[in-house]
């Protein structure tokens, strides 16, 4: 992924189940504010005890993506957060898209996104597709 001069929206998935709500909410507002779509995922380097898993994960995430047109772009690292702080400084993104961590005490990559991500609005997507801007 290098960087560009179109204006850019990152959306980020991790979440098989919840892949397909985030995508078409990030294509919408990629469509709507004229923006290239990059749909990631920051993974944990695969470990052969989790391989299938990991797999079927990835196949889920992919489709997602496809199902909007898009490509996923996987990103294999040992500190999730530091990947997405590299690639938001490289991509420049306008907007962001992620969805609701279902424990906020074990996922704090919103949190964390929000602080490293300066102005750029990030907009989170809950389990029901409901969009909010977080402030």
């Amino acid at each position: 992924m290098a960087e560009t001069e179109t204006p850019q929206i990152i959306v980020w998935v991790t979440n098989p189940e919840a892949a397909g709500r985030i995508a078409a909410v990030g294509r919408k507002f990629a469509d709507e504010n004229n923006l290239e779509l990059h749909i990631v995922s920051i993974q944990n380097p695969v470990r052969a005890d989790n391989w299938e898993q990991t797999f079927k994960d990835l196949e889920a995430l992919n489709s997602a993506a496809r199902s909007v047109q898009a490509e996923l772009g996987v990103v294999y690292s040992d500190n999730r957060m530091e990947a997405a702080v590299k690639l938001v400084r490289q991509l420049k993104p306008k907007m962001m898209v992620t969805g609701v961590a279902g424990d906020q005490t074990k996922n704090l990559f919103i949190e964390h996104l929000r602080t490293y991500s300066g102005d750029i609005p990030v907009y989170a997507v809950d389990p029901s597709g409901n969009t909010m801007k977080l402030m």
